[in-house]
């Protein structure tokens, strides 16, 4: 296994079980050499008759839902996060994933009580007060979610959830002034509270805000440096504004395409404008995959790093479209 010759790992591990059948950690290193295979089948059967001999059979069905997750069998991934949480009703993990999974599919109604459990066990986790409000939202609740902030705020205004959760709210519904103006009252409440800088960071995104974003974003890295939100914000403001300068490029470039106005020394300035912006945008990009790198290394959730992977492939696309050409 550790000459990452997969094939020979199994037929010995499958030997090892001939002596010892129900041994945890053949069982387990049978499945990762599965895994490292690709073959699918076998690894969730090897993981399956684990669960059976194993004390924690629910973390097993946990990772048999993540492959099947991986691997889109969405229908056997619920079904074992659900097999999971049947073995212990209050296993956050299981909530988790299974709501993600929902949310995904565009299950907004069925997400909403894996989702609900999930953000109160984990309430440090940006992306989730988001999709919970956004499938109250596509469920027709959200309405009567922010009524219930609002009362909430009203009886108990040092209430640092219901402020959160009416800011989540007020951007699924796009209103970010008013989500704005929330995180500010809610900046003055608890100043030294990280995840006030990440919402408003994220809201000051979306109203172009960049310096102000990036402003929150250090002040939430001052408070504590080992939260991996910072970092995949800051990489995500880097990503935005890079793809700015890649617009202004592709501009440049069309413009460059047109030589009954552009030759000589107009060309000339034209093409020294397009390859500066163009370096710029690629120094923007790799700034952000940095940024992702340090998130990774402070992040231990699954469904967070898949998401940081993704956009890890999507700015490698966007550094191959604006390295330096030899030409």
């Amino acid at each position: 296994f550790i000459e990452n010759d997969f094939d020979t790992a199994v037929n010995y591990f499958q030997k090892t079980l001939e002596f010892d059948a129900e041994n945890i950690d053949y069982l387990d290193y049978l499945s990762k050499a599965y895994l490292k295979l690709e073959d699918y089948d076998n690894a969730v059967e090897t993981l399956k008759t684990m669960a059976d001999f194993s004390e924690n059979g629910k973390e097993i069905w946990l990772k048999i839902g993540n492959i099947y997750s991986e691997i889109e069998y969405f229908d056997e991934a619920q079904e074992s996060y659900e097999t999971a949480i049947e073995e212990d009703s209050e296993y956050s993990e299981a909530f988790y994933a299974l709501g993600v999974l929902l949310f995904n599919q565009d299950l907004f109604e069925e997400a909403i009580e894996p989702l609900e459990f999930a953000t109160k066990a984990f309430a440090e986790v940006e992306h989730l007060q988001k999709k919970l409000a956004k499938c109250y939202h596509k469920a027709g609740k959200l309405d009567a979610a922010i009524l219930q902030y609002q009362q909430l705020i009203a009886e108990q205004p040092e209430n640092v959830s219901a402020y959160l959760n009416l800011a989540g709210a007020y951007r699924v519904t796009e209103q970010n002034e008013k989500a704005l103006d929330i995180l500010l009252q809610l900046k003055k409440i608890a100043p030294l509270m990280p995840k006030v800088y990440f919402r408003l960071a994220d809201v000051y995104i979306v109203l172009k805000g960049y310096a102000k974003a990036i402003e929150a974003t250090n002040k939430a890295i001052e408070l504590d440096a080992t939260l991996y939100e910072s970092y995949q914000i800051l990489a995500l403001i880097k990503q935005s504004l890079g793809y700015v300068k890649y617009e202004k490029y592709l501009d440049y470039e069309e413009k460059y395409k047109d030589k009954s106005i552009y030759y000589g020394t107009k060309a000339d300035e034209l093409v020294a404008k397009r390859d500066a912006v163009k370096g710029e945008a690629h120094n923007l990009f790799i700034e952000a995959e940095n940024l992702l790198v340090k998130a990774v290394e402070r992040c231990q959730i699954d469904t967070v790093l898949k998401e940081i992977n993704s956009r890890k492939k999507m700015l490698k696309q966007l550094k191959n479209a604006t390295k330096n050409s030899a030409f």
